[in-house]
């Protein structure tokens, strides 16, 4: 097995894996979320090739997560402990990953008649704090403030518990929370932090199976999706 690791700018070079492809030094190619190579030049390469964890919109045989799942599951389980005033925490809402599991936490909702304050869809990116602009201050100081919220990825989850101690809320006294990944934030299960699991080794180890296949048949094989598990901690 060999590991080629590819930065920015990338510097793949599709000849040169088709050459060693047909000389059976490789079988194929595993990328890590998306490829750096347009998809149809992959495809003319002839080479077997999987994208594993994939969060963009991509023609391609995958292994990951079904995301709008897990929106409506989050929505679901907020629902059951009787939350009706949700608010969401997401990533840049351009992004497959967001917007699917935007569209689930909207259809768990309206399944009960609840719709989605759109002044309660908080988009953030990078690593700023999270109340660096005071909106979310601006939200909990209001006594229509939602009760519980969604963050999409639990690094975002760690912002907002971050902002309710600087605000002198306590989860999940005056705040319930649950996030997606267990993987994305160390200090989640110390924190009782409620989450979906992202099913990182099976993602993994179904790439490559889906490889192996794809090599032994000649054929590409249909993709691998899993919905993730609800860890229950202590935050709703």
């Amino acid at each position: 097995a060999e590991a080629i690791l590819s930065f920015s700018p990338p510097h793949l070079d599709i000849r040169d894996l088709t050459a060693r492809y047909r000389r059976n030094e490789i079988q194929g190619i595993i990328f890590i979320e998306q490829p750096d190579t347009p998809a149809e030049q992959l495809n003319a390469s002839g080479i077997p090739w999987v994208v594993a964890n994939r969060e963009l919109s991509l023609e391609a045989v995958y292994s990951g997560m079904d995301f709008r799942s897990i929106g409506r599951l989050a929505g679901k389980r907020l629902l059951a402990a009787g939350h009706r005033r949700i608010g969401t925490i997401t990533g840049p809402l351009n992004s497959f990953i967001f917007k699917e599991m935007l569209a689930g936490l909207r259809g768990a909702l309206a399944e009960e008649e609840i719709f989605l304050n759109p002044d309660w869809i908080i988009e953030l990116d990078g690593v700023p704090a999270l109340d660096s602009c005071g909106k979310l201050a601006g939200i909990f100081s209001s006594p229509e403030r939602p009760t519980a919220f969604f963050a999409m990825r639990d690094h975002r989850a760690a912002r907002l518990y971050d902002t309710c101690s600087r605000l002198g809320l306590k989860i999940p006294r005056d705040l319930s929370v649950i996030g997606y990944d267990n993987v994305s934030w160390p200090l989640a299960e110390a924190h009782g932090l409620t989450t979906i699991r992202q099913e990182t080794q099976a993602i993994g180890s179904s790439a490559v199976e889906l490889l192996k296949e794809w090599f032994e048949s000649g054929n590409p094989p249909p993709s691998k999706v899993f919905t993730g598990t609800l860890i229950e901690r202590t935050s709703i």
